[in-house]
């Protein structure tokens, strides 16, 4: 969405981007998956937002990890976040 400047809608942009671009696309993507939009803008929505998109390297660049190391990294972050979640709501 060209000139939209909510938050939530910026970070969605940037996971959706990210995702498509073949692009790990971190614990965000994780939470989508396993608990869906609902909770994904919960979980977002809990963080200080700003309106900065953030830059992030271009596809094909090399990637920190291997796809492994990232995807444990990826379920171990969720993990946590929902650990944490699931004790502030109790």
């Amino acid at each position: 969405m060209p000139g939209n400047s909510d938050p939530l809608v910026i970070r969605y942009e940037e996971l959706r981007s990210r995702v498509l671009s073949g692009i790990a696309a971190g614990h965000g993507h994780a939470l989508l998956l396993r608990q869906g939009l609902r909770a994904w803008v919960e979980a977002w929505s809990c963080c200080a937002l700003d309106d900065t998109p953030r830059e992030h390297p271009a596809a094909g660049t090399t990637a920190l990890l291997p796809p492994q190391a990232q995807a444990d990294t990826v379920a171990l972050l969720a993990t946590l976040v929902l650990d944490a979640r699931s004790h502030a709501f109790a």
